[in-house]
Formats: structure tokens, sequence, C-alpha cells
């Protein structure tokens, strides 16, 4: 149990330092990423696909900004051949995905602790290219997929635009919510609706059998889920 524990802070800190120095990296050649990095707080990280990546958490601090910026920083795309310099001195190039203007997963095969792999803050980008991503991403299209039955107007209230696939306690799910604090409402494969706390005991708990049942008495204010997250 203390073993697990220690990994799993050893991890966090070392995902802390990958995320900054490649924001850091990049700065010269793409300065609106990171100027938008700058406008919003870093929550966190979690393997994504088992070994094979990082996902990083963000929420927004300045939700003014955040407002202001939506349209501009609608942005998903690639960026390949990022290099990474090994401990044993040998260089390795992954791939990073930029969602919203923020660096959001790293792609590599690692073994933790990822220090004991890698030189952190050795990031090399001279030779980056860039590969945009078409809006409607995979993760969009099932979610849409899922709740093909519901009516235009109920989708309408829902943040499907935004949408990706999250795996906590070896069980997919799909944010339908950003709550803007780097928490998310989401649904399972059969629509049954959950409340997504990252980091916490119990990462997903089911709040409502469908969204038709989330959304009686809503109307776009989403301080009334907050209920969902306190207990």
């Amino acid at each position: 149990m203390f073993l697990q524990f220690f990994k799993k802070r050893r991890f966090k800190k070392d995902a802390r330092i990958l995320h900054d120095a490649l924001i850091k990296a990049l700065e010269p050649v793409m300065p609106e990423l990171a100027e938008n990095n700058k406008h919003w707080k870093y929550n966190g990280a979690s393997r994504h696909n088992v070994k094979a990546g990082i996902r990083f958490w963000h929420s927004c601090s300045e939700l003014k900004y955040y407002e202001k910026h939506k349209k501009r920083n609608r942005k998903l795309y690639n960026i390949h051949n990022i290099g990474i310099r090994r401990i044993d001195g040998d260089i390795i190039k992954f791939k990073a995905k930029i969602t919203f203007n923020l660096l959001s997963i790293v792609e590599f095969t690692f073994e933790e602790p990822l220090s004991k792999m890698y030189k952190l803050t050795e990031i090399n980008v001279s030779s980056i290219y860039i590969e945009p991503i078409e809006y409607e991403d995979p993760d969009v299209e099932k979610v849409k997929k899922i709740l093909k039955n519901y009516t235009q107007d109920l989708l309408e209230m829902l943040d499907l635009d935004e949408s990706f696939e999250i795996e906590l306690d070896e069980k997919k799910f799909y944010t339908i919510l950003n709550m803007e604090d780097g928490n998310y409402i989401g649904i399972n494969s059969k629509g049954s609706v959950f409340r997504l706390l990252h980091d916490a005991g119990e990462p997903a708990k089911k709040i409502a059998k469908n969204i038709e049942e989330l959304l009686i008495g809503y109307e776009g204010y989403k301080g009334v889920f907050e209920k969902y997250f306190d207990s």
C-alpha cells in the first residue's frame, strides 16, 4: 500500500516536470500555446493507454479569459517528432496531442519511475511538425452515437464538442460536461451518467440513469451539479 502511494506520487511529480519542460521548449515556436497555458491550472496527470502515454489535466483559473478566447483556443492537433533524451543517452521521438490549445496527451512507452528512464527536462523540438486534427474526433463521435436517441435541444445543453474518453477504475467513460475545475460529468457506453472526480477514492460515481434525468431543471448554470462533487 505504501509502495503504491509513493509510486503514484513519484509519477505525478515526474509528469509535472515533463509537462512544464515541454511547454517551455515549445514556447519559442508556439507562443500561443504557452500563453494559453498560463491561464490554466495544472491539476495532475494519469496514465493514457496503459504504458503508452500520459494524459494531463487542467482547469481554467480565469473564467473571463476562457470565455473571451474560447473560439480562438478551439484547436486540436498533434505535434510529431518531439525528442527526449533517455538516461542512457539515446534520444527517442514521441507525439503530443494538443486539445483546445492545451497539452493534453504525450504518447511514448515508459516504465515507472519516468525519471529513471528519461532526462525529463531535455526536450528537443527542432524537427517537429504539426498535424491538424479535424474537430470531430473519434471520442466525440462515440459520445454522439451513445446519445443518438436524444433530442437536439438536450444535446445542445452538453459540452459534446469537448468530449473525450477517460479510463477510471479500468472502466471507460466519456465526458459530457466540463466543470471547468478539472472534474467532469460523463457517461458510460450505456448512457448512464457519472460524476468523474479525478484523484479521488471513488473517481466515478453514478448520479443519474441518463442525461434526461440529469438535466431536469438545468438551465446552463453548472453550479447546480456541484452537489455531486462534494460527497
